[in-house]
């Protein structure tokens, strides 16, 4: 009775909205809440998700038996990586916080959902996007250890690797940050992108009534 009450109250008071019909408006802002439920419920997984992939990260020199040459280097990018991350995670959990307490009981508290909804999706997408330098360098680095290429030859002039060593590593290298670049945008779009399109709609029909 209380979401009621203050629908009726909130669009009584807005002066734009005279020829809105209040049950109409009240079923549609009843209706948002289950996309915006989802980005909620997905934003809590995905930091979860990710959150251990970072930890599972920094035990790979351990796990991988990487060359004791490649561990500093290693750890020099993860403390960069993390930290990165940290700054992500937490501007993630702050949209996830503001969306968790903005009560849909007006157009323009819909209306504020709906830009936390996409600025996390931008905020998501260079999140991505920041990671790919480390992760390219992080799966150079297995390359190296795995192929057992010396390591002094990606520091030395003139230490010889071999041309089918060096043509793997790069045509990998470009399939990961190619690959990631679709997966990003066909993953955040499927992901995220389908409830901010419903909440606009829903935007679009409170503009026409």
């Amino acid at each position: 009775m209380t979401f009621d009450n203050n629908l009726h109250a909130l669009w009584n008071s807005d002066k734009s909205g005279g020829n809105i019909n209040i049950p109409h408006a009240l079923e549609k802002l009843k209706s948002a809440k289950m996309p915006v439920d989802k980005v909620r419920r997905h934003l809590r997984y995905e930091f979860f998700m990710q959150l251990a992939a970072v930890i599972i990260i920094g035990f790979a020199p351990v796990t991988l038996k990487f060359n004791p040459l490649l561990i500093f280097p290693f750890y020099l990018l993860y403390f960069i990586f993390v930290l990165i991350c940290g700054y992500f995670f937490t501007k993630l959990f702050l949209f996830y916080k503001n969306m968790s307490n903005t009560a849909l009981t007006s157009k323009d508290n819909l209306y504020a959902v709906y830009y936390d909804i996409k600025l996390s999706i931008e905020l998501y997408k260079a999140f991505t996007y920041c990671l790919v330098p480390f992760l390219v360098l992080f799966i150079g680095m297995i390359i190296v250890n795995e192929e057992k290429i010396p390591v002094d030859a990606l520091f030395m002039q003139g230490a010889a690797i071999s041309k089918s060593q060096a043509a793997s590593v790069l045509l990998v290298l470009i399939g990961v940050i190619l690959g990631l670049a679709v997966v990003t945008e066909l993953y955040v779009n499927t992901r995220y992108g389908k409830y901010a399109k419903q909440v606009k709609r829903l935007l679009d029909e409170f503009r026409e009534g």
